[in-house]
């Protein structure tokens, strides 16, 4: 693997760290992060009472090319809620309630620069 790739993960896996914490410490709880079916992934899945939330989490070290927002397609939003529909089944929650959320996470000289949370995203 390039080292451009191994830092693009490497930044991914830090924003996915700091969405889960901020999420945590917002009253979420955290049931599981990089859930993967043969379908697609999501980066986490968190509970708020009887709410699943279920959490694309997108992270740029600028906004040069935008915050993230928009490599969030409509083909990836089906492909997280067939994952998402999937969890809930094979959990028998599928009578819970959920919700799609997506945390943008900008970082700047390796610092946390800002944190941005969408509820109810898609």
């Amino acid at each position: 693997m390039s080292e451009k790739k191994d830092h693009r993960k490497e930044l991914g896996r830090r924003g996915e760290e700091l969405a889960c914490h901020y999420l945590i410490e917002k009253g979420l709880r955290l049931l599981e992060r990089n859930y993967r079916t043969p379908r697609g992934e999501i980066d986490l899945i968190m509970c708020q009472k009887s709410l699943y939330i279920f959490v694309e989490v997108k992270t740029r070290k600028c906004n040069k090319f935008g915050d993230g927002r928009e490599s969030i397609t409509i083909q990836k939003q089906n492909r997280i809620r067939t994952v998402a529909l999937n969890y809930l089944k094979n959990r028998s929650l599928s009578t819970g309630k959920f919700r799609f959320d997506v945390i943008i996470i900008t970082v700047h000289k390796n610092f946390l620069s800002h944190i941005s949370h969408i509820e109810n995203a898609f």
